[in-house]
């Protein structure tokens, strides 16, 4: 497991090293400079280039963009506020920003889910049009959409609420905002919520299931399903929410090794002509394919694989490459290719 998570973390840093050389070889092929004001001489920008290191070479500028990345040195405001730190302006403004933000999702969550719920209650309704209308406006449109006509009537023509933001009237300065951004949430939660809630309370529509295949009608109201399943990962979560899970205990790895050793490798050995003189199998080597290419309640696939691994015994003594083949883990590799679950 450490092993893989080291992994994972390894590559993640490759691949932010990677998107921060690509940002930064596009900034350096854009056009002009981050001094195009016309009022500055050629011997200005050259000093200012100077200053902030613009005239260094690419591979020095690079290296020192990461480090002060690392160190949290984001650079200074040249444009918004001139020669003020770029994580002044962050504290400033993330705090705001992460406000309206928890204020849109929390408020989407609460208009969306009473939406869905009165719009499943009066299914056919003029309340459930007025959802299905929101909820195709909120997805189809953007938050900027809304942003702007609210700025229009709210804020310009009818003056009910500021246009700018003021820090002493946070409440006022954060509704059109958060308005504009929880429209999306209020869409799909007030349509996931309306979907859910039609399948637990409208039992009817299962008296007229309609095939894809065989478009017939059929009564399904009274037919109980039951699945089986040895990993619930492959199944759908959104079948998975609709179904009542029953979980019956698995062979533990012990019990699966066991097993496998006095049952199944004796089995698929005779299956394949092999005898005790031609193949032995090492009890880690069982061990690591029971937990790396085998993870299931059962021995069914535990067989499967034991199986594969004899058939390419067989196939290398008929083909006289080895008169007796013991089983490790780099011959299990060799033979599975790489194993399935890597912890």
């Amino acid at each position: 497991m450490k092993k893989y998570i080291g992994k994972r973390i390894m590559i993640s840093l490759v691949t932010l090293l990677i998107i921060i050389l690509v940002l930064f070889m596009l900034l350096q092929l854009m056009p002009g400079s981050p001094f195009n004001d016309e009022k500055l001489t050629a011997d200005q920008i050259a000093m200012m280039s100077k200053k902030y290191g613009l005239d260094k070479p690419l591979i020095v500028q690079f290296f020192t963009y990461v480090k002060n990345l690392l160190q949290g040195d984001f650079g200074v405001s040249y444009v918004i506020s001139k020669d003020t730190s770029i994580s002044v302006l962050l504290k400033n403004r993330v705090p705001v920003s992460f406000g309206i933000g928890l204020e849109a999702v929390s408020f989407g969550a609460v208009v969306g889910l009473i939406l869905g719920i009165l719009a499943a209650l009066k299914k056919n309704s003029w309340l459930d049009t007025i959802c299905t209308v929101i909820s195709v406006l909120g997805v189809s449109l953007p938050s900027y959409v809304f942003a702007l006509v609210m700025a229009y009537f709210i804020g310009y023509k009818a003056q009910w609420l500021p246009l700018l933001f003021d820090g002493k009237k946070f409440f006022a300065s954060s509704i059109m905002p958060m308005l504009a951004l929880s429209m999306f949430t209020v869409a799909t939660v007030a349509r996931f919520t309306r979907t859910s809630l039609l399948e637990v309370l409208d039992s009817e529509q299962n008296s007229k299931f309609r095939d894809h295949y065989v478009e017939i009608p059929m009564d399904l109201s009274e037919v109980m399903f039951i699945c089986t399943a040895n990993d619930l990962s492959t199944v759908p979560r959104p079948l998975l929410d609709r179904m009542e899970i029953i979980e019956v205990s698995s062979y533990t790895e012990n019990e699966k090794y066991h097993i496998a050793n006095d049952y199944l490798v004796k089995k698929q050995m005779e299956a394949n002509g092999l005898n005790d003189t031609q193949i032995h199998w090492k009890e880690d080597a069982l061990r690591f394919l029971i937990t790396d290419y085998t993870r299931e309640a059962g021995v069914r696939n535990l067989e499967r694989r034991i199986g594969q691994v004899s058939r390419k015994v067989t196939r290398d003594i008929y083909q006289k490459k080895h008169r007796k083949v013991t089983i490790t883990k780099k011959v299990i590799k060799d033979y599975l290719g790489r194993p399935v679950y890597e912890w």
